[in-house]
């Protein structure tokens, strides 16, 4: 794996001749962490003078890689605010059951965070307890993702955007704060576009107003991807910190990356497919009125700035925030700066006066 590479990599950094392959697969044994430490520790003990460790201060250094080693197999971490959350489900008129988690605040106004393709509601481990005082928290699973079975009927975006309208009358909210990652921003600016009157305001994370042909994918790497996300994030925290890689914290969200991966539906990974090369909002982005933040990641490897611009351009008066050294998941990996920059914004809105009843639903733009 991309892991046991780069541990690879730093071993023979920092101990030199005492790492070659045969220290990875003794026998052909399967490895681990603990066999890995032993077989370097006798090997330092017994090492010629010829093979010594070049540092002077090889047995700090060893300490250090030790602990990063260790860090890195850590299966899990404790997804503490994630265990808060109360479950829910609903089922919307055209048969989807939809999979929901709350928490947080029940007379605040109501945040609804869409995740993003193959992954659940722990995504947003660290958001949890920055938001829970001030909000409502709602976090809905995507069709064929987790408890929000597939109805077996094919989808559009737009009737997702739809759906999530439906999920609102159904908790009683008449007006929301949306933020959508990834391909859930697709689904979100419909969602603005179909159902303005419902929305406080849009954060779109690292997402674009085109089509995934825009950006160089086809339906091979979405199913690639789909099956095993964790590989892309590997890649990208490696370009990210470079030797930093095996530190602690970035394990973590790695760590959380990989709880936080649910295997989708093969039949509603199709309509997924199909709806994000048929995506499109360029032609209608000046339609959003709602106070709109976009967030892009200065590493991202999926969604370049450049794309996640298009928003900005489109958009009038939308707020655009570059995240220095965040990726594809910068609510993740630098998720100080990134709640501080959401709730700067959300602070920025005037509170809601009171709800919108239901009904108001009809007068959406659903043509869009």
């Amino acid at each position: 794996s991309l892991s046991w590479s780069l541990i690879y990599a730093r071993l023979q950094q920092h101990f030199g001749k005492l790492v070659d392959a045969d220290l990875f697969a003794p026998n052909g044994a399967a490895m681990t962490i603990e066999t890995l430490t032993q077989a370097l520790s006798t090997r330092m003990l017994n090492a010629p003078p010829d093979k010594q460790p070049p540092q002077e201060n090889a047995p700090l250094v060893a300490n250090q890689v030790w602990r990063r080693l260790a860090a890195s197999e850590q299966n899990s971490v404790q997804l503490v605010n994630t265990a808060k959350l109360a479950r829910g489900e609903f089922t919307t008129r055209r048969g989807q059951t939809i999979e929901y988690f709350e928490s947080g605040n029940d007379n605040g106004p109501a945040l609804i965070i869409l995740t993003a393709l193959a992954f659940t509601k722990s995504i947003w481990e660290n958001q949890i307890a920055a938001f829970a005082p001030g909000y409502r928290l709602i976090f809905p699973h995507l069709p064929g993702h987790a408890g929000s079975i597939y109805s077996g009927k094919g989808f559009s975006f737009e009737d997702l955007a739809d759906d999530l309208a439906e999920l609102m009358d159904k908790l009683n909210i008449g007006q929301a704060h949306l933020a959508g990652w990834c391909m859930a921003g697709n689904i979100a600016q419909l969602f603005a576009l179909r159902h303005p009157q419902r929305l406080k305001s849009l954060a779109l994370i690292c997402t674009t107003p085109t089509d995934a042909r825009m950006r160089g994918l086809g339906q091979q790497e979405l199913e690639d991807y789909s099956a095993s996300p964790l590989l892309t994030y590997q890649m990208e925290f490696n370009n990210i910190y470079h030797e930093n890689f095996l530190a602690p914290e970035v394990q973590n969200s790695l760590s959380i990356i990989q709880q936080s991966y649910v295997p989708v539906d093969q039949q509603a990974l199709l309509s997924f497919i199909s709806s994000l090369f048929q995506f499109d909002t360029r032609d209608h982005l000046h339609e959003i009125q709602a106070p709109t933040l976009v967030v892009a990641g200065k590493r991202d490897i999926a969604f370049p700035v450049e794309q996640v611009s298009l928003l900005k351009d489109g958009i009038k008066n939308a707020r655009f925030e570059v995240i220095e050294n965040g990726g594809h998941l910068p609510f993740l990996n630098q998720s100080r700066l990134f709640n501080e920059t959401l709730l700067s914004f959300l602070a920025g809105i005037p509170p809601e006066e009171q709800r919108i009843p239901a009904s108001w639903a009809t007068q959406d733009n659903r043509a869009c």
